[in-house]
Parts: C-alpha cells; sequence; structure tokens
C-alpha cells in the first residue's frame, strides 16, 4: 500500500468564491476563514493498491482511500456539541470541498507515481455492492478507515474510490487537474466502458 499526505489550503479569493458556491452571506466570511484555518492544519491522507479483484469490481485497476482523520470528526461533534450549528454546516460544507480537492490531487499524484492516466474512478457503493467495502478496506491495512455494520466509514469524512487506467500518458488535452477522470473531454484516451 502506497500513502499520499495532501493538505489543503485556500487563499481569501478561493475562500469567497466558494462561499458565494455555497450561498453563504458576506457575514458568514469570517466563520468561513475560521473554519478554514482549523481544517487546513489537518493532513489529509489518501491510500491506495492495486485492485485484488472482487465480485463487482473487475473493471476497474486500483483502490484509494481519502480520510480527513478523527481530529475532524471530533471537530465536527465539538461545534455541535456547542450548539454552534452555524459553523458545523460550515465544517461540514468545507470538508466536502476538502475531499473533492484532496482526491483530485491524491489521483495526480497516484498518476505521476505509477505513470498512468485515470480514465475515470467510482465511488464505493455508488455502482457496486456496498457489502465489498470491507473486502476493498481490507485491500488497504493502515489505511486509517474502517467500516461499522451499517457501511458506514469511520471517519466519516472519508471516501473509498475505485479506479480504472491507461498505461497510455500521451494525452495532449488535460486541463488544470491532470487527470482524464477530472477532463473526460471524449478522446483517445478516456474511455467511458
Amino acid at each position: 500500500m502506497k500513502q499520499i499526505k495532501i493538505k489543503i489550503v485556500m487563499n481569501e479569493t478561493e475562500l469567497q468564491k466558494e462561499m458565494q458556491a455555497l450561498h453563504f452571506d458576506n457575514y458568514d466570511l469570517k466563520q468561513l476563514k475560521s473554519v478554514h484555518q482549523a481544517l487546513s492544519t489537518h493532513t489529509i491522507y489518501a491510500c491506495y493498491e492495486t485492485l485484488q479483484t472482487l465480485e463487482n469490481t473487475d473493471n476497474y485497476d486500483y483502490v484509494m482511500s481519502v480520510t480527513m482523520g478523527a481530529d475532524v470528526d471530533e471537530l465536527l461533534d465539538d461545534y455541535t456539541n456547542r450548539d454552534e450549528l452555524g459553523l458545523s454546516y460550515i465544517c461540514h460544507c468545507l470538508c466536502m470541498l476538502f475531499l473533492q480537492k484532496a482526491y483530485a490531487k491524491a489521483i495526480a499524484a497516484l498518476e505521476v507515481q505509477e505513470k498512468i492516466k485515470i480514465t475515470s474512478f467510482s465511488f464505493a457503493g455508488d455502482d457496486n455492492n456496498c457489502s465489498d467495502l470491507k473486502e476493498l478496506l481490507a485491500q488497504l491495512p493502515g489505511c486509517g478507515i474502517k467500516c461499522n455494520d451499517q457501511m458506514m466509514l469511520i471517519p466519516s469524512k472519508s471516501v473509498i474510490m475505485l479506479l480504472k487506467c491507461t498505461q497510455d500518458t500521451a494525452c495532449p488535452s488535460i486541463h488544470n487537474t491532470n487527470s482524464c477522470a477530472f477532463c473526460k473531454k471524449p478522446c483517445q484516451f478516456y474511455h467511458t466502458d
């Protein structure tokens, strides 16, 4: 299993853009900055491994986990327990944004490390059976994520992804994300099978 450490920090312009996209008012900016500062101190961990064939995963090549860790769950619980529901909601929103940015960075790092292109990905449970979740996690020992009997990931701000790849790395149309999985522009490298 290989591990990738990721830090996410956004500047004020990026925060304001996200604030508008999430429909926060200007008075929320101070709280948004406060929560962002608390979250940006945390390292996000991604782990990946070549996928061992399971019943519903034969079209995928890699399994990857991305987690914000138990400390973020504790931060969310702290906001909720203090009845700071606005901060809790902002934290949930920023966590989703951080996770999106983190798995984009993790995919890009995997592509560089393995000299491949990720052509598509899905989250465990989206188009395959959730009962495979524990088996997928067994392929990532030490990733810091567990699954309870209700198939919920612990820590809660975590994802398990299945990734398809191609060995051909010569795609001329990759955009900012450096990944076919995010570009999805029809070309000879991107396949949706």
